[in-house]
């Protein structure tokens, strides 16, 4: 670990600054609107840095060493999940922190709705958690769900919430239903409608599944592992890309594949 978070161009991947803090640096997290940058180090303090300018506009401790961290879509306030067990609100405008829970493993992600009114998090005790993102309160736990997080979805309504863990497990947090996969969940999508779920894993298996039941529609079989899943607008077709640089579309009422892309490889090029 390093006391420095080096700020990268987006295009040709050159560092464009450095910012310095006191501790070895555990997680980052940028801002919707990309004007700063959330990190918590090892000295369990989280520091909230402009980007734009340099400097330090606020530093609060937490209760342990910060490990995931998550900006409301507003950017007025940032969760910090730690080592400890305690999910924090921080207010970033009134520079304190808002309310704290106290979970039965450390924090190992944590996100907000689309909307911002609710949090969710994962635990290392495998439990998903729904809160109030304005008052902590608990909604909901949703137990064992087979390990850590390695993918999550959140439905365009913010009704639903999907969780890919790494033991082979996808959970369905709001409609209380678990399917086994094959592999680890690589990829999660919703449709527009959040009727259907999209679920690609490790063992290069595409399952499209209904919400409502959690059973699967459709499979395909992908020709390298996916790591990215994208309904169209209208609901109608689903495009994943995947490690062997393919692009695929596929049409979701006939099933079929309307077309494959293969990607060029630039990886030898400057």
């Amino acid at each position: 670990f390093t006391n420095k978070a080096f700020l990268l161009d987006a295009i040709d991947g050159t560092s464009n600054r450095e910012l310095e803090l006191s501790s070895a640096v555990r997680c980052l997290a940028f801002s919707s609107n990309g004007a700063m940058l959330a990190a918590g180090d090892n000295s369990e303090h989280v520091s909230i840095l402009d980007v734009i300018r340099g400097g330090i506009i606020l530093r609060l401790p937490t209760n342990g060493i910060p490990a995931t961290l998550c900006f409301s879509p507003d950017d007025a306030s940032l969760a910090c999940g730690d080592s400890k067990m305690m999910l924090s609100k921080i207010d970033i405008r009134r520079k304190l922190t808002v309310w704290k829970q106290e979970f039965g493993g450390a924090l190992s992600r944590v996100w907000y709705s689309l909307d911002g009114q609710d949090l969710y998090s994962t635990d290392q005790s495998s439990t998903a958690t729904l809160l109030d993102a304005a008052s902590g309160a608990v909604i909901q736990h949703q137990h064992s769900i087979g390990g850590l997080a390695r993918s999550i979805a959140v439905s365009r309504d913010c009704t639903k919430v999907a969780i890919g863990s790494y033991r082979e497990k996808l959970v369905s947090l709001i409609n209380h239903w678990e399917f086994e996969l094959k592999g680890w969940a690589c990829a999660l999508a919703f449709s527009p409608s959040g009727k259907l779920l999209a679920c690609a894993d490790s063992s290069n298996q595409l399952n499209i599944m209904s919400v409502s039941r959690g059973q699967v529609v459709q499979q395909h079989a992908t020709p390298a592992l996916a790591h990215a899943l994208e309904f169209s607008p209208s609901g109608t077709e689903l495009v994943f890309g995947d490690y062997a640089r393919n692009v695929v579309c596929i049409d979701i009422a006939s099933a079929d594949i309307l077309w494959r892309v293969e990607l060029p490889d630039l990886s030898g090029q400057e």
